[in-house]
């Protein structure tokens, strides 16, 4: 696999030490100080690159060393951040841990030891080794030592004890008692002393901390180092020198820097983050040239030669850097991605701070499913460097946010995201009030139209009952009228009929009689036929 000029925000390796430049001064004097001194401290800003000055700077050259004897060697210890409640090993047991790593010790082996001290300190794990052939020449290397404040008292309590006895007791007197009856030989094994130094790497606003460990170490802080922003030279060198190599395992062909270009950069660094004049923060330098080797890589750059017109606005570098992180990812995996990223940070309440947390791989996969978290997630974010991951005692992998300086720009990103969400989600429930407002409304006008029709109708019936009462009366009225002709015709004709009764002959009465009876019947019942009509 190809490799990159810059880091970006990730450590340099002690692998990548040929592309390390613009530190020389400071490693020369650091790894001076070293050899004089039993105990050292490194302190400088976040960003300004104090574990990339250890990992390619002061171990390589610990390592030129060609003689055994005079060789120390380097056991770079990361205690890592403590979250209560999950299964961190202890600051102790992480240095077993990290020794066992580096120089195994087979199960068995230096009995004599183990007869006499069954404890398990530090200086017993060191010892072991010497006694079994390994080397007596040790510089533990403490990186990012501000992590080390965190875990509970207990623990600090113990490191203080375990750390003291193994750098300035060549033979603790609870081994010196029980060696006594030791043979001779084996007696000589346990005196010839350890040399053992230390060297811890702490954040300048952290610094103070170490005045706890005085009453243990009361030279902690004695001898200091603290790396500054670099100068404008070194800076140059840094941006310059990496570009300049040859070499078929580079991502990006070689290239250069127009002097126009090259000044731009310089006086944008030193201007960004709150700098003084004429310091550039390391951290900075290298996202921004990573973000221009990028460009050549994608053939942007013509003839392979950076001009002004490449150069990124430096106020928005970081945050931009983190989201174009982002949008390297597969598109279907970047929300997840954010969320992971969100979730490997610790707000403590106690300072108003963040800092980064170091999960399990497994963990982390187990606890953040829901949200995502898959094995192709985590290597696509270790493969942009958003993430970095270590192995650890469990035989897998710690991952955590490469730099701290990205908490940043993480956590503006997370509010961003939460503010869109929130109004989203006020956009949707308002949406759902005017659309619970409609459903009521609509329904109140249904109820009114509803009512309007009922009232319609009913006014109807009622208009309608009116009409047949009056139609009903004035057919009876017509049928009392009919009635009442009928009754003076019936009578009329009874009159006619007795006076034709009174002037005729018998015979032609009796027959005249018969018809105007049968005629009286028939309109008698036409009358009742009337009379039932009107009721």
């Amino acid at each position: 696999m190809k490799t990159n000029r810059y880091p970006g925000v990730k450590p340099f390796e002690t692998g990548e030490q040929d592309r390390f430049f613009g530190r020389d001064r400071d490693i020369a004097d650091l790894y001076d100080l070293i050899l004089l001194e039993k105990l050292v401290v490194l302190f400088g800003k976040s960003g300004y690159g104090k574990s990339s000055l250890l990992n390619a700077g002061i171990i390589p050259q610990l390592d030129k060393e060609q003689d055994p004897a005079l060789r120390y060697h380097t056991l770079v210890v990361r205690i890592g951040p403590y979250v209560a409640g999950q299964s961190t090993l202890s600051p102790v047991a992480n240095i077993q841990q990290r020794l066992q790593d580096r120089f195994p010790l087979a199960e068995g082996e230096v009995e004599v030891l183990a007869s006499i001290l069954p404890d398990a300190s530090l200086w017993k794990a060191f010892k072991q080794r010497q006694m079994a052939g390994g080397p007596r020449r040790y510089l533990l290397i403490f990186d990012q030592f501000e992590e080390f404040f965190f875990y509970p008292p207990e623990d600090r309590q113990r490191f203080k004890e375990q750390i003291t006895e193994l750098l300035y007791q060549s033979i603790p007197q609870r081994v010196r008692e029980q060696s006594n009856a030791l043979p001779r030989e084996q007696r000589q094994l346990i005196a010839t002393p350890l040399e053992i130094k230390a060297i811890f790497a702490i954040r300048e606003d952290r610094l103070s901390l170490l005045d706890t460990l005085k009453d243990f170490l009361p030279a902690i802080l004695h001898q200091r180092y603290e790396l500054r922003a670099l100068s404008r030279e070194q800076a140059q060198q840094a941006i310059v020198q990496p570009a300049a190599l040859e070499g078929a395992n580079y991502a990006a062909a070689a290239f250069r820097y127009d002097p126009p270009a090259l000044e731009a950069m310089l006086d944008e660094l030193s201007r960004s983050q709150g700098m003084q004049q004429q310091q550039i923060e390391a951290f900075l330098l290298q996202i921004l040239c990573q973000y221009l080797e990028a460009k050549v890589i994608d053939q942007q750059v013509p003839q392979h030669l950076i001009q002004v017109s490449d150069l990124p606005q430096m106020s928005k570098l970081v945050d931009e850097y983190y989201q174009q992180r982002l949008h390297r990812l597969p598109e279907d995996m970047r929300d997840s991605a954010q969320r992971l990223v969100e979730a490997l940070i610790i707000y403590d309440p106690e300072s108003g701070e963040s800092r980064r947390q170091a999960l399990d791989g497994d963990l982390l996969l187990q606890q953040y499913r829901k949200q995502g978290a898959t094995p192709d997630l985590l290597r696509e974010l270790e493969n942009t460097f958003l993430l970095r991951r270590e192995a650890n005692h469990f035989g897998g992998f710690n991952y955590e946010i490469s730099h701290d300086t990205l908490l940043g720009p993480i956590q503006r990103d997370k509010k961003t995201r939460l503010e869109a969400e929130q109004q989203k989600r006020f956009r949707r429930n308002a949406l759902l009030v005017v659309l619970a407002l409609g459903v009521a409304v609509a329904a109140i006008l249904f109820s009114l139209w509803a009512l309007r029709q009922k009232q319609a109708a009913e006014a109807a019936k009622a208009e309608a009952e009116s009409a047949k009462t009056e139609a009903t009366l004035l057919l009876r009225n017509l049928l009392r009228e009919k009635i009442q002709r009928q009754e003076r015709d019936i009578q009329e004709w009874r009159r006619k009929q007795k006076v034709f009764e009174k002037g005729q002959r018998p015979d032609l009465v009796k027959m005249t009689a018969d018809s105007i009876r049968a005629i009286d019947a028939a309109k008698q019942q036409n009358l009742l036929e009337l009379q039932k009509q009107s009721q």
